[in-house]
């Protein structure tokens, strides 16, 4: 089993006791008190990344598959929320209740409720309203004390509007959740043979624990601001609830196994299979690192601590694009034509990461480079040459004899307008806002890159072309539009008027890209692995 459960035990209560053992103890009072603040969010990215394994698995068409994406976008911007509360809490010494902070949060309760009333539809006919009484009675005492102790009792008339707000949409969302779970929980019941009940009702109680942790925050606002015992223990409520849902979803996982274990045994054999599944746990691992850098970046203004954070996110979306273009690469072979563009692209791809990485060390330590090219700054440019390295492997592949008999005023046309406009907006424009002559330079080398990559690019398209209603074309139409983004990045860069405006653009424009690159690469490697299993099939018979 791909997602142990006694490793995940041990994990959770490991985590658990180290938050304890700090929060409670002296500890708290020295400095690895610092850990609270990555151990916290650590336990609430659990149930994406538990849930994101499962949407990789059914895929994105299937109905449990979308019914699990929704969850995962639930948790993720509880995740968001939980990110954004810590730094503004540990670097800001700022106590953020009522803030925007709390729009994610907030934003999570819509997303896992369709989610969990999506699972409702499954047995919904086995339901009976008679036999239900017990039911109706039991979630009948749960309202009516969310409401007393959640509503009622935390209410304060001398508290500003979004306090009282929030503290009501908390507790009003827990229990709409609390129901649809006690509803699902009595259908999975008499579900398949019972075998899903038991990993709903490690479902159910993450929302039931989490009701009881909202309802005391909100009764004890007041004391959790000062009182490091009374803060531990309902963050460790929290904690234990991100960690139920995770387990209830590795269970879940062991009854799929068990189910379609045929399915299972296809899945891990065949090569073609586990590219399927790559691709969807790079889209879902993709959009769950976009969202997280894009609300960084929100708060940019707030302090560089936001966009140093972003940058670090930044950084993985890079590594999964070079692990998605090494996948691709492995696909064909090193003795491949395509395989080694793609090594050349996986190159091109580790010669930004090192770039972006020096980049952000040198701004972290706050060197001055003002006069002559950063390491960053080499790196960047470097990866154009394995870009050119990649076009042309891939152009020789294709057959690059061709292209220029195939040449036509139409395709000049189409290609020459983008051209100009990269041409202006990359290089003649950022050139005339420089002054000085290194960075006049550096704009210089990376709009000279960007037209190289555009027409390498503009070529291969020509080349396939007659495979403009299949897979391959589409594949490097995406890594074409990622570079179109990747200058979009460049020239919003360079923009010295709005700056914090450039910021946000660039940067998200930017992994729009890589994500872009990384997604057109490992459907080439689908492509090929579909072929080779094709392939092998014939030889069986």
């Amino acid at each position: 089993m791909i997602l142990s459960r006694r490793i995940y035990i041990i994990f959770s209560i490991a985590l658990l006791l180290v938050y304890a053992l700090i929060s409670y103890s002296a500890l708290a009072l020295t400095s690895l008190v610092e850990l609270r603040t990555i151990i916290y969010p650590v336990a609430a990215f659990v149930p994406i990344a538990t849930s994101v394994y499962l949407v990789a698995i059914f895929g994105f068409k299937a109905y449990r598959g979308k019914t699990f994406l929704l969850f995962n976008l639930g948790f993720l911007m509880f995740f968001i929320g939980e990110l954004l509360w810590a730094i503004k809490d540990y670097f800001f010494q700022e106590f953020p209740f009522p803030s925007v902070v709390d729009g994610f949060f907030l934003l999570g309760y819509p997303l896992l409720l369709w989610g969990l009333i999506r699972e409702t539809k499954v047995s919904l006919a086995d339901f009976s309203l008679k036999k239900s009484k017990l039911f109706i009675l039991a979630m009948f005492v749960l309202s009516a004390f969310v409401f007393y102790f959640g509503i009622y009792k935390v209410y304060d008339v001398e508290a500003n509007f979004f306090e009282n707000l929030f503290n009501t949409l908390y507790g009003v969302g827990d229990i709409l959740m609390i129901v649809i779970c006690f509803f699902i929980v009595k259908l999975a019941f008499g579900y398949s043979q019972g075998k899903i009940f038991r990993p709903w009702l490690f479902i159910t109680a993450n929302f039931l624990i989490m009701l009881v942790a909202d309802v005391a925050f909100a009764y004890f606002t007041a004391q959790y601001q000062e009182n490091i015992n009374i803060q531990t223990t309902i963050d460790l409520l929290w904690m234990v609830s991100y960690l139920l849902f995770g387990y209830g979803v590795i269970r879940y996982y062991g009854v799929i196994q068990e189910e379609i274990s045929e399915l299972f045994t296809k899945f891990k054999s065949s090569s073609y299979h586990r590219c399927i599944f790559f691709r969807n746990f790079y889209i879902a691992t993709g959009y769950i690192l976009a969202l997280i850098h894009l609300s960084l970046s929100l708060f940019y203004s707030e302090g560089n601590v936001f966009y140093f954070f972003s940058k670090i996110i930044f950084l993985l979306i890079i590594i999964i694009t070079i692990v998605g273009a090494c996948y691709t690469a492995r696909a064909y072979g090193r003795k491949n034509l395509h395989g080694r563009a793609f090594i050349f692209l996986a190159l091109a791809l580790t010669s930004l990461f090192i770039g972006e990485s020096s980049w952000l060390i040198e701004r972290y330590y706050d060197f001055n480079f003002s006069s002559y090219l950063t390491i960053g700054d080499v790196f960047m440019i470097l990866d154009y040459p394995f870009f050119f390295l990649t076009a042309y492997y891939e152009l020789k592949a294709a057959g690059f004899k061709n292209v220029f008999k195939e040449l036509s005023s139409k395709y000049l046309f189409i290609f020459c307008i983008p051209l100009l406009a990269i041409i202006y907006f990359g290089i003649i424009l950022p050139l005339g806002r420089q002054s000085d002559i290194a960075a006049s330079l550096v704009n210089l080398f990376f709009g000279i890159g960007n037209v190289i990559v555009y027409l390498s690019l503009c070529l291969i398209l020509l080349v396939i072309r007659e495979y403009r209603q299949g897979k391959i074309f589409f594949s490097w139409f995406l890594v074409m539009l990622s570079v179109v983004f990747m200058i979009l990045g460049d020239v919003v860069s360079a923009d010295n008027v709005n700056l914090l405006i450039s910021k946000l653009l660039s940067n998200n424009l930017w992994v729009l890209a890589y994500l872009l690159v990384g997604y057109g690469s490992i459907s080439l490697g689908c492509i090929i692995r579909e072929k080779q299993e094709e392939i092998k099939h014939i030889m069986s018979k």
